[in-house]
Formats: structure tokens, sequence, C-alpha cells
């Protein structure tokens, strides 16, 4: 863990988020165990929450001071990712050729308007399936041992 620079608006339709929480998932491990390779200084994690502190000009769905969940299903599509071999799968050869597979991520994306009603009206509580809770800095204990299965681990919340 290494402190990095804070971020600026860049493009009209940047959004600058102070971290509150954020929650480590599981396609981490895939950067964290090496099998998907990062660039260097990459920055991990994608389940944040937070408040809103800047917003480009072209932002009109949030405003400063909002509220904010960034579930791990957006994206930008930009990550370059896909144009790499993963666990020797030439996906970028796949895509370049347009090929179709059958596979698929968790299809959340689907289930999340169903999922904040049951939330908002008090029918489950989300929070339920949280194992542990540290602070950012104890963030190289807690990947560990996520990744290893221990101590009953099924989903570790960050704090700074």
């Amino acid at each position: 863990m290494k402190n990095v620079d804070d971020p600026v608006i860049q493009k009209k339709d940047d959004i600058i988020v102070r971290i509150t929480s954020t929650a480590i998932c599981g396609s981490d491990l895939h950067i964290y165990q090496g099998v998907l390779p990062a660039r260097k200084d990459y920055v991990i994690g994608h389940e944040p929450m937070g408040i809103v502190e800047e917003v480009g000009p072209e932002v009109t769905r949030v405003k400063k001071g909002d509220r904010v969940v960034l579930p791990f299903n957006i994206s930008c599509g930009l990550t370059g990712v896909y144009g790499s071999m993963y666990n020797m799968f030439p996906l970028g050869n796949i895509f370049e050729r347009n090929v179709t597979l059958k596979m698929g991520q968790a299809p959340v994306i689907h289930y999340m308007p169903l999922l904040f009603d049951k939330i908002m009206n008090q029918e489950f509580d989300p929070t339920e399936i949280i194992t542990h809770r540290v602070l950012l800095e104890q963030a190289g204990k807690a990947y560990q041992t996520f990744n290893d299965h221990e101590d009953e681990c099924i989903k570790v919340v960050l704090k700074p």
C-alpha cells in the first residue's frame, strides 16, 4: 500500500469521490494472485462508497455532496484487460474476430433495482455478509485473509 496523488478532473464527465469505505472483491484476487497482469502502480479495488467531492461540467446525475456507491459492474470499457492473454486464453483475438462465447460474470446489473427496493424496504440487510471490517492500512493482511479463506472470511470492508 502507498500514497498516490490526489485525483483531478481530466474529462468533462469525470467525478471525484472521497472514499469512505471500500470492499475487497473476489475479482481483485486475479490481480492479487498475479493471474491477471496489472501495470505498475495499478490501484486495486473497485467496490467503493463515498461522497462526491467534485464533478466535471457534463455530469448531470450527481452533484457535490451526494453519497454514492460504485458497484463492481460499472465500467468505462477502457481498462485494456481484454487485449491481453488471460489464463492462457487469447481474449483479445476472440474479440477481434467477433467470436461469440457463452459465459459471463455475475448478472447483478439486472437485479440492482430489485435489490435496492428490498434493501430500502428492509426485507434484508446486505451488511450481514460482512465478516471483516479493517483499516485501510491493514489492506495487505485483509487481502491475504480473503484470498486464503482464513478466519471464515466472506466479505472485507476497508475503512480509511
